[in-house]
């Protein structure tokens, strides 16, 4: 996972290793190769971070799929190497009207945000490794047991 000497993380192929529970999608995605975005790897992890209650999908910041693989990256440097469970990706406004306690604005809203969970971890060990990028904002769920990164502003919030 590490970089050969004299090669940067990020000139390296991203990859993301995403499992949706809903509806048993799992999927290993080369969504960034050789300096660009893979379109077809790209739509598809667009795709499995859809709104699933609406069937609607959206473009997902690449800067987000950034973060997951780096994440990853983390995850896998530290012995994990199984895909993060995603719970929500992209929210219409339907989908995140109804959802009690989403915030109005919500990152979700605009393909920003992501809430997933990695078993055998909690959600505090994950927040540490992403709290590292200094890449948005990260809300930890202890007791619904996931984890929420997106590339707004850089902050932290626990919701007991």
């Amino acid at each position: 996972i590490l970089p050969q000497q004299g090669t940067d993380f990020w000139s390296m192929p991203r990859k993301i290793n995403l499992y949706r529970n809903e509806t048993k999608e799992n999927a290993e995605l080369v969504y960034h190769a050789n300096g660009q975005l893979n379109e077809r790897e790209y739509h598809y992890a667009c795709h499995l971070l859809r709104d699933i209650r609406q069937n609607k999908a959206v473009y997902m910041d690449p800067k987000l799929l950034d973060l997951i693989c780096a994440t990853q990256a983390w995850l896998k440097y530290y012995g994990y190497n199984g895909p993060i469970y995603i719970n929500s990706g992209y929210r219409s406004a339907k989908t995140n009207g109804s959802l009690e306690g989403a915030a109005k604005n919500s990152m979700h809203l605009y393909g920003k945000a992501v809430d997933f969970r990695v078993p055998g971890l909690t959600p505090m060990q994950i927040a540490q490794i992403a709290a590292k990028f200094q890449a948005g904002g990260i809300g930890i769920y202890p007791t619904s047991n996931f984890i929420h990164l997106d590339t707004g502003g850089v902050r932290v919030w626990v919701k007991k």
